[in-house]
């Protein structure tokens, strides 16, 4: 992220296609500079981006070895012009869902195929989704990187139902767990992030015997596969709020949350909206 002396802080994002149309999906927090509950700045000299400098791995030629030469090329991606955020965020949550989708065209130069895929198309189909699947974090923690540009991939588990939104912040309930706070649209890992990962894209990863078709469907049928499959689950959001911290979770926003917000094209906010508590 860059203001107008260059860069002030690094993040992830990543590629999402959805009905012809290319987005650029990261963190509110990434675009904003700015807690998405409170509003604060992040950083203590108060700078934000203006722009983006995105990049990508521009594909070499093919060693003996399996791997590649290649380059990074780099890309300045607008996010703001004279009316205002060019980003589209949630329409009901706004800054409380901490992603955004950013549109764009592919410039000159783009290479698709094996590398600089929309996460959403690396997709191996319908795979069971339950606490405990493996989960793969994918991206640049504190800026680090592989060979010529590749991400980090850090792993660790799925720590919630899907089917169930994260009650996060409020008091202590009587009967157990919290009441009141902010519920999001989200997931929880168990997987220790870092700053720079902001905007990952995670994937949950499955190992054994499935049916694709029906993956809540025990047993073995004609239609039961065996072997690894891999889906992708969402965006890695923010780890600023005190309670995920100490909890030592990550936050995931599922697949269905960036689609509704490429699809509503919601125009996005500087500002943070304030949460509404629910008991």
């Amino acid at each position: 992220m860059c203001d107008l002396q260059g860069g002030i802080s690094l993040g992830t994002a990543f590629f999402y296609e959805t009905q012809g149309e290319a987005f650029i999906i990261t963190n509110w927090h990434n675009v904003t500079g700015k807690d998405p509950i409170t509003g604060q700045a992040l950083d203590t000299g108060g700078h934000y981006a203006l722009y983006i400098q995105a990049k990508w791995v521009v594909r070499g030629e093919d060693r003996e070895d399996g791997t590649f030469s290649g380059h990074l090329a780099a890309h300045r991606v607008e996010i703001e012009d004279d009316s205002g955020p060019l980003w589209f965020a949630h329409p009901e949550l706004g800054s409380l869902c901490d992603v955004v989708a950013i549109p764009w065209s592919k410039p000159s130069g783009w290479q698709s195929g094996v590398f600089n895929n929309p996460a959403n198309k690396i997709d191996d189909g319908l795979i069971p989704i339950d606490p405990g699947l493996k989960a793969l974090v994918i991206g640049f923690p504190r800026g680090l990187s592989t060979g010529p540009g590749l991400p980090v991939v850090k792993s660790g588990t799925l720590a919630s139902t899907p089917s169930y939104e994260v009650r996060l912040g409020g008091a202590f309930s009587s009967v157990g767990g919290m009441q009141g706070g902010v519920s999001l649209p989200a997931m929880l890992l168990d997987v220790h992030t870092v700053p720079g990962m902001s905007g990952s894209p995670v994937f949950g990863e499955y190992s054994g015997l499935w049916n694709p078709k029906d993956p809540r469907r025990p047993g073995i049928s004609d239609d039961s596969t065996f072997g690894v499959g891999r889906v992708f689950l969402g965006c890695h959001g923010s780890r600023v709020l005190d309670l995920e911290e100490r909890a030592g979770l990550a936050i995931c926003y599922g697949a269905d949350v960036i689609e509704e917000i490429c699809l509503t094209k919601h125009g996005g906010s500087r500002f943070p909206r304030a949460p509404e508590t629910s008991n």
